[in-house]
Parts: C-alpha cells; sequence; structure tokens
C-alpha cells in the first residue's frame, strides 16, 4: 500500500512512503506504539482490526477510501486541574 493513493470521487488517500513507512515491527510493538501515541492514523484492513481488537478504535471511526480502511485518533493528555 505504500506509495499508492486511494480516491473515491469525494476523498483521497495518499500513502506516501514519507508518511507511513517504518519499521515492519511485530503486532506486540504496535500496540506498544498505539498505546503511547497521542495522533495516529491507521491504514489497511490487519491495521484496523489489530486497532479495533485492541479498543483503540472501533467501527464508528473508520471511514473507507476506495476500498481501503482508514481510521485516525487523537487522544488529548489530561491536563491537572488549576488551584
Amino acid at each position: 500500500m505504500i506509495g499508492q493513493t486511494f480516491s473515491d470521487g469525494k476523498l483521497t488517500l495518499e500513502v506516501s512512503e514519507f508518511f507511513y513507512k517504518g519499521e515492519i515491527v511485530p503486532l506486540s510493538d504496535v500496540r506498544n506504539a498505539l498505546e503511547d501515541a497521542g495522533i495516529v492514523n491507521i491504514v489497511g484492513k490487519r491495521s484496523i482490526a489489530h486497532a479495533i481488537e485492541h479498543g483503540y478504535i472501533t467501527e464508528d471511526n473508520i471511514i473507507v477510501i476506495d476500498g481501503v480502511p482508514h481510521a485516525q485518533t487523537v487522544t488529548m493528555p489530561a491536563s491537572p486541574q488549576a488551584p
């Protein structure tokens, strides 16, 4: 999928090498990275399934562009209460 662009007429998803390419790692490492990440872009059936399985996203978070599932999440750290 790296280097491909998907479009359904309304939306376009460019899976650019610059943004998405990294190391191939075991799923346990992916889970650790998802847990520590503040912003996540997930593309592809296996990645989406893994994120759902471990509770990082739900089906409602997924859009499909030209048959390719995609989800984004943002986790905001809790801010300390002002005195």
